[in-house]
C-alpha cells in the first residue's frame, strides 16, 4: 500500500523524510486472531526482531 504523506503522518509523531533525504518502508501484517498476532510476534522476536522503544503498549 503506498500512502500520502499527509495520511502516513497520522501514524507518527515523528517527521516524514523525503525521497531526497532518506528511505524509510512501514510494513503490515494481518492476522486473523489475537493469538496469531502474538505467535507472530514471538517469532519476529526469536529471530532477531525487535520492538521500538517508546511506541504505545500493546495489549498482550
Amino acid at each position: 500500500m503506498i500512502l500520502r504523506n499527509d495520511y502516513f503522518a497520522t501514524f507518527t509523531d515523528r517527521p516524514i523524510v523525503t525521497p531526497e533525504a532518506g528511505i524509510q518502508v512501514m510494513t503490515a501484517l494481518s492476522r486473523d486472531s489475537k493469538e496469531h498476532v502474538a505467535q507472530t510476534r514471538d517469532l519476529v522476536l526469536a529471530n532477531g526482531g525487535g520492538e521500538e522503544e517508546g511506541w504505545p503498549a500493546r495489549e498482550r
